[in-house]
């Protein structure tokens, strides 16, 4: 589902997560609220991890709306660019 070069990264060693989180200049970053905070003041674009854990999905039905709204988040990033 995710495109060929999309990069998950997850650990217990923050410093190595933010190091290659910093060598990847990713559009977004997903994560925490402690790592998130930190990289936006470096200038990086993130979206809490909880928002996503918390969105009101049932199952499958409602997957799609998620997508929508995390396209509709990325489409205004790109309009600000």
């Amino acid at each position: 589902m995710l495109p060929e070069h999309t990069v998950l990264s997850e650990g217990q060693d923050v410093e190595r997560q933010l190091d290659r989180c910093r060598a990847a200049q990713p559009d977004i970053v997903v994560c925490g609220l402690g790592l998130a905070n930190p990289l936006e003041q470096e200038g990086m674009t993130t979206k809490w991890s909880i928002e996503l854990v918390f969105s009101p999905i049932q199952g499958f039905d409602q997957a799609a709306d998620l997508v929508i709204a995390l396209g509709q988040f990325l489409a205004g990033l790109a309009l600000e660019a």
